[in-house]
């Protein structure tokens, strides 16, 4: 045999193993694989379930329309938001012809313009997402220089220790 595929869910030996969970866990084999000679082991394949908010309590959005004499704060609904239009129509306030935003589906940046004595603050992962690295507080129209990244996941660890 040159080379095999062996399937290891984390849910197929519940009464064996009652304390796995999802990322760590343990299968017990309808049968032992003995490997003789030289070989090479690793992980080909992973499946990993999406569950968690890109937009959760942390995220914050405060707006001013007086030239920050008086800041209004916007609660957003904490979630999943699929699209750039999903978290931009949570933004609406009832100053929008003040407060515009004009998103580029080629460049995928923000372009934030502020009229009359308008600002803006985010901060958490919503100033992440929308492409801030650092200051958020916005006095003036800008286009953000990084891109919007809805899902704002950099890196995804997997530890696989295989042990025979």
């Amino acid at each position: 045999m040159a080379s095999f595929y062996v399937t290891l869910p984390s849910n197929s030996s519940p009464d064996v193993y009652p304390q796995n969970t999802l990322t760590n866990y343990r299968v017990k084999l309808a049968q032992p694989i003995t490997l003789e000679g030289d070989w090479e082991v690793g992980l080909a394949e992973f499946i990993y379930p999406h569950q968690w908010y890109n937009i959760d309590e942390e995220c914050k959005y405060s707006y001013t329309i007086d030239g920050g004499d008086h800041w209004l704060i916007k609660v957003i609904e904490p979630g999943f938001y699929d699209s750039i239009d999903s978290i931009l129509h949570a933004l609406k306030t009832d100053y929008n012809s003040l407060i515009q935003y004009h998103y580029n589906e080629y460049t995928r940046k923000l372009r934030i313009n502020l009229l009359k004595g308008a600002q803006v603050k985010f901060r958490g992962r919503l100033a992440e997402i929308l492409g801030f690295k650092g200051k958020t507080l916005l006095t003036e129209s800008t286009t953000i220089t990084h891109p919007v990244d809805i899902a704002n996941i950099s890196n995804l660890l997997v530890y696989c220790n295989i042990n025979l």
